[in-house]
């Protein structure tokens, strides 16, 4: 399959691609928990804590340790 990037069509709004950003982060950091390898899992657990304390939240917007939980660090 091919994907084509960056998409064409009409540029989403920031707040959403912001929402699409932070979900990744979270698909991400549910799929570091099955990693077996507690070295790597920790690396990659930093390194997604790290991408989203840099995510610009909108005025009044925090994230929830909720995106972290279960992860082992």
């Amino acid at each position: 399959m091919y994907v084509e990037w960056p998409p064409h069509g009409p540029e989403p709004d920031p707040e959403s691609r912001l929402f699409d950003d932070i979900r990744i982060l979270a698909t991400i950091n549910k799929g570091i928990a099955h990693i077996s390898d507690r070295r790597i899992r920790d690396n990659l657990a930093q390194a997604v804590q790290a991408a989203a304390k840099g995510v610009s939240l909108p005025k009044g917007v925090q994230l929830g340790d909720g995106l972290f939980r279960g992860m082992s660090t």
